[in-house]
């Protein structure tokens, strides 16, 4: 139960880190937005 809540919650951070690049962050943000993205992807895949 505990993963099959998780897959929504790591869906949504994607999808912000996705807004990041087109909504005016910072170069940090952006990184760290990218490395969301790239790292929960794969999470998400395997739950």
């Amino acid at each position: 139960m505990f993963v099959e809540m998780m897959i929504p919650h790591h869906e949504q951070a994607v999808e912000m880190a996705l807004l990041a690049p087109t909504h005016g962050a910072n170069p940090e943000v952006m990184a760290l937005a990218a490395k969301i993205a790239s790292a929960q992807g794969p999470e998400i895949e395997q739950m």
